[in-house]
C-alpha cells in the first residue's frame, strides 16, 4: 500500500517523498517559504520523473506543511471550473488565501451549494487561492475552547473522517 500523497512535509522535514507511489484523485497542497497558498494538481497525469521535479521544487520553496485535498475552487483569483463526480446539493468545507498573512476557513451550514457555487462563493469573499475539503457527511467542524478539554461540535459529524485540519496557537 502505498500513501495517496505522496508527498507528506510535516513542519518542516521531509516524511514522505514518494514521487514513485499510487496517486489518488487529489491534489497536495503546502503554504511556501513565503506564506503563499501553492498547489500541485494532475499529479496522475504526470510521469514519475515529473513529479520528482515538481516534489523538489515545492521542497525547495521552503514547505513547512503539506495536506492534500480533492478540487482547486478558486486560482490567481478566477473562480475554476469544478466539476467532480456525483455533485449534489451538500454541506461545504473549504479554506483560502487572501492575502499573505489572511486566510478564511468555510464550512457551509446549508445543503444547497453544488460545488461550482461553492467555488463562486470563495471567489466572492476575496479569495486568491481556495481549495476544496471534502462535502455532505464528511464535512465537521469541531472546536474546543482555550483552557478546557471539551471538544464541541459546531455542525457536521455525520461520520468517521479520514482528513483533518487543525489549528493551534
Amino acid at each position: 500500500f502505498k500513501e495517496p500523497s505522496s508527498l507528506l512535509v510535516y513542519n518542516g522535514k521531509v516524511i514522505i517523498n514518494d514521487y514513485d507511489a499510487y496517486l489518488a484523485n487529489t491534489v497536495i497542497y503546502y503554504l511556501d517559504g513565503s506564506n503563499q497558498l501553492n498547489y500541485i494538481p494532475k499529479l496522475k497525469s504526470k510521469t514519475a520523473a515529473e513529479r520528482k521535479t515538481i516534489f523538489q521544487n515545492a521542497i525547495d520553496s521552503g514547505v513547512y506543511n503539506t495536506f492534500a485535498f480533492n478540487a482547486v475552487l478558486v486560482a490567481n483569483s478566477k473562480a475554476q471550473t469544478v466539476k467532480i463526480n456525483n455533485d449534489y446539493y451538500a454541506l461545504r468545507q473549504g479554506f483560502c488565501q487572501v492575502d499573505t498573512n489572511n486566510f478564511i476557513l468555510v464550512t457551509s451550514d446549508t445543503k444547497k451549494w453544488y460545488i461550482q457555487d461553492f467555488a463562486n462563493f470563495m471567489k466572492s469573499i476575496g479569495c486568491k487561492t481556495a481549495v476544496n475539503f471534502d462535502g455532505g457527511g464528511s464535512v465537521a467542524l469541531l472546536y474546543k475552547k482555550k483552557g478546557t478539554n471539551t471538544i464541541n461540535v459546531l455542525t457536521g459529524n455525520q461520520r468517521s473522517l479520514s482528513s483533518v485540519m487543525y489549528f493551534t496557537e
